[in-house]
């Protein structure tokens, strides 16, 4: 038996193995919905297909790869398998310095990354970059078969290189060519929104910027009396750790919510200590990108704080993941937990809805501030109890 047919019988039996793994739910976080023996004959017979009747012989390394990647991007869109380089990549860009481009994108299996961020002052919006752009290209290398992780991982580095993005923009196709920014320090900016109402821009939720928050901010707040504006619009990335910790400034709550696992106990979040912050109005600001812990702070403050919320709708993208690294040098990346505030109040995929929500023609930074004053206005008109 030559070697090629070898490959090709191994490729089968493995393929089978995972399939019996999935189905008796040993590997975590994956689960059939239906356990009925179609879909087992399906891919059998697809294997069988493609051994018996494909054109050439499939390279059974990248079949493979190609498998793992399908069956994990499918999962939900922070799940991903990870080859070498992207493995790599992921750890290289844990720590600073890291060059930006300031694109934030949602990718979901089998599609375009849509842009749905843009910080300010980056190199995307410099270049005229938009919300609403598909990347179909990254650097020459199409993106529709990547994960949103790896996307994400391929517009940043630890060097200020260039990248070149072919981009979709309705109908028409765009080039752009962006010099990586290295990423603004510090994370926390807390500034006068005008005379009367104080602006906190939280740009990620990265350690140590808890410690940050207590040290420089919190001096600034604890005997305020105007109004707060919390800004998480493009906040899409950190540690949930460092958003708790944030709020534990603003609520004593025993019992905030908790992570849910498979199988497993619930991991519950609590902020136990007393109130920092005065009872002072709170409203934030959200966007598509106001993600993962961003929406852990803003939901538990809307909750708990009654905080009033301008903008969009969140993509409810608050898990924990976890890395399962291979002998090979990949990796899988997946979600192993999702928040929720109780067993019928979910957090996953439901997001966070605002109290005015913004038309996309209407979300300029003036067009936030404008429904801001409004809302304090209503606020002092009719005070509560």
């Amino acid at each position: 038996m030559n070697p090629k047919k070898i490959k090709i019988i191994l490729f089968f039996l493995l393929t089978c193995t995972l399939i019996f793994f999935f189905h008796r739910g040993i590997f975590p976080g994956f689960v059939f919905k239906n356990n009925k023996s179609s879909d087992f004959n399906l891919f059998q017979t697809t294997i069988q297909l493609i051994q018996k009747d494909y054109v050439d012989e499939p390279d059974p390394q990248k079949a493979m790869e190609g498998a793992y990647q399908g069956l994990v991007d499918s999962l939900d869109v922070l799940s991903s398998y990870l080859s070498q380089a992207s493995l790599q990549r992921l750890s290289l860009l844990k720590s600073d310095p890291i060059f930006d481009s300031g694109l934030i994108v949602y990718k979901r299996y089998g599609s375009f990354p849509l842009v749905i961020g843009i910080k300010d002052d980056s190199p995307a919006m410099e270049a005229g970059l938009k919300t609403g752009d598909l990347l179909t290209s990254i650097n020459g290398q199409p993106t529709v078969r990547w994960s949103m992780t790896e996307t994400n991982l391929a517009l940043k580095d630890k060097k200020p290189q260039s990248i070149e993005l072919d981009v979709l923009r309705q109908n028409t196709k765009l080039k752009f060519n962006l010099t990586l920014k290295r990423r603004e320090n510090p994370p926390l900016k807390l500034s006068p929104l005008n005379k009367k109402t104080n602006n906190l821009q939280i740009r990620h939720f990265y350690s140590p910027v808890s410690q940050i928050f207590e040290q420089e901010i919190l001096p600034g707040l604890s005997h305020s009396t105007k109004p707060l504006v919390i800004d998480l619009r493009n906040c899409s990335e950190g540690e949930n750790s460092e958003a708790i910790k944030i709020l534990d400034n603003f609520i004593q709550v025993n019992q905030v919510g908790f992570f849910q696992k498979k199988n497993q106990p619930f991991q519950y979040v609590s902020c136990p200590s007393p109130v920092k912050i005065p009872d002072i109005p709170l409203i934030i600001w959200t966007n598509q990108a106001t993600i993962g812990p961003a929406e852990l702070l803003a939901a538990s403050l809307q909750k708990f704080r009654n905080a009033l919320v301008v903008g969009t709708k969140t993509p409810g993208l608050v898990g924990q993941q976890r890395l399962f690294p291979f002998d090979d040098g990949t990796a899988l990346l997946l979600t192993t937990a999702v928040f929720q505030f109780s067993k019928e109040e979910k957090l996953w995929l439901t997001g966070l809805h605002p109290t005015i929500e913004l038309d996309p023609q209407e979300r300029t930074p003036q067009d936030y501030i404008q429904a801001t004053l409004r809302l304090i206005n209503q606020n002092n008109d009719n005070p509560g109890p």
